[in-house]
Formats: structure tokens, sequence, C-alpha cells
């Protein structure tokens, strides 16, 4: 009888909301890789007011914030040169950080069968805020 009280046990959480549709795994992706770390945290900050956890996910943006401002910086200085390379190394790096976030939202959409909302426009928008950004804080930061 004790096996059987396994299967009573709720498998989702209290504070999971597996009914919301996030931006889907393409397109935090795809804005991350092209717009930089401040794209990417428009579309994972986008996610995580539609899951209703901003409170929890915060720390996403000061990690853009904080990537942003070393990439800008080293892609002024001589002798960084690779750092303008290594840039879309470390794109990638801070969409893996925000796909840890919300992994299980991205699993429960699927299993649900839950479709992602068009995420083109907010993508495109995201990806040139952080191009603009980049472009600004470069030109901030030169002599």
């Amino acid at each position: 009888m004790d096996q059987n009280s396994d299967l009573l046990r709720p498998s989702l959480s209290a504070d999971h909301n597996p009914s919301a549709a996030i931006y889907s795994v393409r397109t935090a992706f795809l804005t991350s890789f092209f717009g930089g770390p401040l794209a990417g945290a428009v579309i994972a900050l986008l996610n995580s007011y539609r899951l209703k956890r901003l409170a929890v996910d915060w720390p996403i943006a000061l990690i853009a914030i904080g990537s942003f401002l070393l990439l800008s910086w080293a892609s002024i200085h001589p002798g960084w040169d690779w750092a303008i390379y290594a840039s879309r190394v470390a794109n990638v790096i801070f969409f893996g950080i925000v796909y840890a976030f919300h992994r299980t939202y991205y699993k429960s959409m699927s299993v649900l069968g839950i479709t992602a909302p068009n995420g083109l426009m907010v993508g495109i928008g995201a990806i040139l805020f952080g191009v603009l950004a980049e472009i600004a804080a470069v030109k901030a930061l030169l002599p």
C-alpha cells in the first residue's frame, strides 16, 4: 500500500505555471546570438513576466548587464581583438544560463502541447535594442 502513495503525490509544484506560453527556445537562442546579452535578457525577462517570476529571475538582468559591459570594454582595448569573436561564444553561454532558468517551463510547454507565441517581432526588436546599445556603449567608451 505504501507503494501506491507515490501515485497520489502531485508532480507539479505550486510555483510552476505550466499553462503559460513563453517565447520559444529558438527565439531566445537567435536573439541572444545575434543581439547579445542585453537582447537575450529582454526575451528572458519577457518570459519571466509571462510566468510571473520576475522576483526570481532578476539575476538574469545583472548577468546581462555585466557581460555586456565586459564585452563592450574588451572590444575597444588593444590586444583584445579576439573578444570580438569570443562575444558570439559568450552570447551562446548567456543563452545557456537563460535556458537553465526556464528549462522546466520549456519542457512543460512541450509535454502539454502549448504553442509558443510568435517571437519574430519581439526578437527583431530585442536584437535591434542589443545592437544599438552595443554601438552606443562602444562610442561612449571610446576616448
